[in-house]
């Protein structure tokens, strides 16, 4: 018995070391992820699996800029003001008030008016001098005037005004019937409530008949017209 196991020793001490194959070497390339399946359609997110960290930070670095792209345009016009469209029909009277505006011996106008529009239009009171220049076409007895001056005010319903001056307009009246007509265009200036600060153009027409001019050679009227525009609030 005791020389069956030295000699099962003897034989194990004189046996080579067993190579083993390459296949049952532990390979030094790392195990690569399991793939989804979306994987086997694009490759490339093989490396987010990989390194899960770096892809959510490219889903937030994305996602940030789609944000930016989406506020940029609303910061852009954020500092503008808003503009809106205005208009209003209105109709009153005009009479020629006794004092001269710039001492060129023409007496000013005052027009006293209601007005429906936007907003809340309630009057419209506007302080103006024409100045005759002429005839209005080719026609003998239709004179031409232009604006020397003009100031328009809005009142709104609930107190708030609006402020303008003309800069430029012209009226055509006829010596005969004291019909006249008429278009002017301006800015607005200002105002209250509201309206402080407000800017915009406007374009306002008008037309009536002078009821005294002709027999007393002193104005007055009804007249009536239409103002649109556009406002610029703050």
């Amino acid at each position: 018995m005791r020389a069956a196991i030295k000699a099962n020793w003897a034989k194990a001490l004189d046996a080579k070391p067993r190579v083993l194959a390459s296949s049952e070497t532990h390979s030094a390339t790392p195990r690569r992820a399991p793939r989804s399946p979306g994987c086997r359609l694009f490759p490339s997110c093989a490396g987010n699996l990989l390194d899960p960290r770096g892809s959510e930070m490219k889903r937030n670095i994305k996602l940030g800029i789609g944000v930016v792209l989406l506020v940029v345009p609303f910061l852009a016009t954020a500092g503008y003001a808003d503009e809106v469209p205005i208009s209003g029909k209105w109709e009153g009277t005009v009479v020629q008030v006794g004092f001269d505006l710039n001492g060129d011996d023409l007496s000013a106008n005052l027009i006293d008016a209601q007005i429906k529009g936007s907003f809340g239009m309630k009057s419209m009171h506007v302080l103006s001098e024409y100045m005759p220049v002429g005839l209005c076409d080719i026609e003998p007895d239709v004179w031409l005037f232009t604006f020397l001056f003009a100031k328009p005010i809005l009142t709104f319903a609930n107190g708030d005004q609006l402020w303008g001056t003309m800069e430029n307009g012209s009226m055509c009246m006829n010596s005969l019937t004291a019909e006249f007509t008429g278009e002017g265009h301006g800015v607005y200036t200002g105002g209250t409530g509201r309206f402080e600060g407000a800017s915009g153009t406007f374009t306002v027409t008008y037309s009536g008949k002078n009821l005294t001019l002709l027999t007393l050679g002193f104005g007055f009227a009804p007249i009536h017209g239409d103002i649109v525009g556009t406002l610029v609030l703050p």
